[in-house]
């Protein structure tokens, strides 16, 4: 997602939403424009959604095989 084709308003709400020490990495990543820290904070979370399913998939085997064992 890219936080500049959303209202003002949305990044307001955003920006109440995460706490100020979440956002912090980013914030200074992007030289402190809001903005460009939001939409490289989604891009992390869909990065790390990414990951997510292929994490799933190795503890169901991990668990299976510790408890066949």
């Amino acid at each position: 997602m890219d936080w500049h084709d959303v209202t003002p308003d949305a990044i307001t709400d955003m920006q109440e939403l995460l706490p100020a020490p979440r956002l912090a990495p980013y914030h200074q990543a992007t030289g402190g424009d809001l903005t460009d820290a939001l939409t490289l904070y989604t891009l992390n979370v869909q990065i790390s959604a990414a990951f997510y399913e292929s994490l799933h998939y190795f503890e169901v085997g991990l668990r299976n095989r510790w408890t066949s064992s």
